[in-house]
């Protein structure tokens, strides 16, 4: 059953790249705090039935056919469409510290950048420089995230850590 916690992450995600995307920033908000309420509900939204999520308070129809899709379809597909739509490079680059949708919106659509190689070589080239909003401090910050993203590649943090050895533990 997935969790609420999950469920959020994704409606984050969702948020993100309609941000990214120039959607509505109306839109952008109504997902992020849909994320939100459910970081925030003490009981799982997966154990409710079909019925109880059309009375389900502050979520407006669109969010309730999402939530309804996601928990029981297995299926985001505004998600799925917005990350086909979205460059891989691009995605990753949403991971980086100190880079939001508007930063990485600037480096994908005005400078072309689509991957974290680029990113990297354009900081090394001061190609940044050129542009409202990145400075020598920014560029140099750029560089220490992407320097923190490869000395963290295939690591867990704990919390994520925990679950899976308990799942392996009862499988063995």
């Amino acid at each position: 059953m997935i969790t609420n916690k999950e469920i959020a992450s994704m409606m984050k995600q969702a948020a993100t790249l309609l941000e990214l995307h120039g959607e509505n920033e109306f839109k952008t908000r109504g997902y992020s705090s849909v994320a939100f309420k459910l970081e925030r509900m003490p009981e799982p939204i997966a154990a409710l039935s079909a019925e109880a999520f059309d009375g389900l308070e502050g979520f407006s129809k669109t969010m309730v056919t999402h939530l309804k899709a996601i928990v029981f379809d297995s299926t985001f597909p505004l998600l799925q469409s917005l990350l086909a739509n979205t460059p891989e490079g691009v995605v990753q680059m949403l991971a980086l510290k100190g880079l939001g949708p508007k930063k990485v919106k600037i480096l994908w659509k005005e400078m072309e950048i689509t991957s974290i190689a680029e990113l990297s070589y354009a900081c090394n080239e001061n190609r940044l420089l050129n542009y409202k909003g990145f400075g020598e401090k920014t560029q140099s910050s750029i560089l220490v995230a992407i320097e923190q993203l490869k000395m963290n590649k295939g690591k867990l943090l704990l919390s994520a850590a925990i679950p899976l050895a308990t799942k392996f533990q009862e499988i063995i």
